[in-house]
C-alpha cells in the first residue's frame, strides 16, 4: 500500500500544493495511523509534511464524506482546521476516496479537563456564528429527525445481538421522546454546527485548538452540537460532566442568552447523541466492511464504550 501511495502522490501535478511547489521529487511516508473511519498516511513531499486520509470505511449513508470535508476546509482556509489541497473522489486508484491535507503538528488533549472544554467552547460559539449563506453550495443540511434516522439505521446483514436488541429498544424511546418534542425545533435558527467533538478529533497547536475531522459537519442546532459534547466526554471516558462543568462550558456561549429552549433540547439531544455514539461503536464492532487489522486493533475500546453507554441509557 505505502509504494501504492507514493507513485499515486508523485503522479500528481505539483500545483496541487501551492502556485511555487516543486516538482514532486522525494515522497516519504513517516508515519500510518489507523482511525476507526480513515487510514491517515504522514507524508513528507519534497521536505514538507502532508496529511492523506484514505476514508477506509463507509459508516453512514452519507456520498461523499470526504467531499463535504474537502470543501468546508477549503472555505476555512486553515482556520480552527488543516489547510486543504486536494480531494479524490474517483476511486481508480484505491477504492476509497483521498483527501490531502496539511500536516498539524499539535499535541491531543487526553480528558476533558476545564482548560480543554474552556477551549472546545469558545471555538464551537465562534463556529456557531459563522455566516453559512456562501456555504450553501456545500454546506449540508440536516435537522434532529434526518440525523435520527441517519444515525440509527443499521444494514440489513448487521449482526444480530443481545446489545443489538437493547440499541432497538433505546431507538424506540428516542423516537418517540424527539417526536413527542418536535415543537421544540420549531423556528430554531439552524448554524453551522462541527459534529464531531471528541478527544480523538481535537489538537492543540501553539495553544490553540485546531479540528482535524470536518466530515459530519453541517447545518443544524447548535444544542445538538453541545450535547454531543457531553455525550463523547460520558461515554468514550465513563464519566459524565458534573453540572458545574456543564455550566463552565454553556458560559462561553454569550450569544445564547435568548434562546429560551436550549436547556430542554440540550437534555434531549445528549440522551439521543449518546444512542448515535453506540449505533456507530455496535457498527464499528459488526459492520462488514470495517478492515479487520484495525477492528483488532480498536474492539476491547469498542466494547468497553458500548457496555458502559447501553448500561448508562439504560438507567437514565
Amino acid at each position: 500500500m505505502k509504494d501504492k501511495i507514493v507513485s499515486y502522490i508523485k503522479s500528481l501535478e505539483p500545483a496541487i500544493f501551492g502556485e511555487n511547489c516543486k516538482p514532486i521529487t522525494s515522497v516519504k511516508i513517516s508515519k500510518v495511523v489507523e482511525r476507526d473511519y480513515s487510514i491517515n498516511y504522514n507524508i513528507i513531499i519534497n521536505g514538507t509534511k502532508y496529511l492523506l486520509k484514505l476514508n477506509i470505511n463507509k459508516m453512514l449513508d452519507i456520498d461523499s464524506m470526504l467531499g463535504v470535508e474537502y470543501n468546508i476546509l477549503k472555505y476555512m482556509n486553515g482556520v480552527f482546521g488543516p489547510k486543504v489541497y486536494h480531494l479524490d473522489t474517483s476511486r481508480k486508484t484505491f477504492p476509497y476516496d483521498i483527501i490531502i491535507c496539511e500536516f498539524i503538528d499539535g499535541e491531543a488533549p487526553k480528558e476533558y479537563n476545564k482548560h480543554v472544554l474552556v477551549n472546545i467552547a469558545k471555538v464551537m460559539s465562534v463556529i456557531h456564528s459563522i455566516d453559512t449563506d456562501q456555504m450553501k453550495t456545500f454546506l449540508p443540511t440536516r435537522t434532529p429527525f434526518e440525523n435520527f434516522e441517519l444515525f440509527t439505521a443499521f444494514p440489513k446483514d448487521i449482526k444480530k445481538t443481545k446489545e443489538l436488541a437493547v440499541i432497538n429498544q433505546l431507538i424506540a424511546k428516542a423516537k418517540h421522546e424527539l417526536y413527542n418534542n418536535k415543537s421544540l425545533f420549531t423556528n430554531i435558527n439552524q448554524c453551522f454546527i462541527y459534529y464531531g467533538i471528541d478527544l480523538n478529533n481535537l489538537l492543540f497547536k501553539e495553544n490553540k485548538i485546531k479540528l482535524i475531522d470536518w466530515s459530519l459537519s453541517c447545518k443544524g442546532d447548535k444544542a445538538e452540537d453541545i450535547a454531543l459534547v457531553f455525550a463523547a466526554a460520558n461515554i468514550f471516558h465513563k464519566k459524565p460532566l458534573d453540572q458545574k462543568t456543564r455550566n463552565l462550558f454553556l458560559e462561553q456561549f454569550t450569544l445564547y442568552g435568548d434562546d429560551r429552549t436550549l436547556a430542554k433540547r440540550l437534555k434531549l439531544f445528549e440522551f439521543l447523541t449518546s444512542l448515535y455514539i453506540l449505533c456507530i461503536l455496535y457498527r464499528l464492532l459488526y459492520s462488514p466492511t470495517i478492515p479487520k487489522e484495525i477492528l483488532k486493533k480498536h474492539k476491547k475500546r469498542y466494547e468497553s464504550c458500548l457496555r458502559y453507554g447501553i448500561g448508562y441509557l439504560t438507567h437514565k
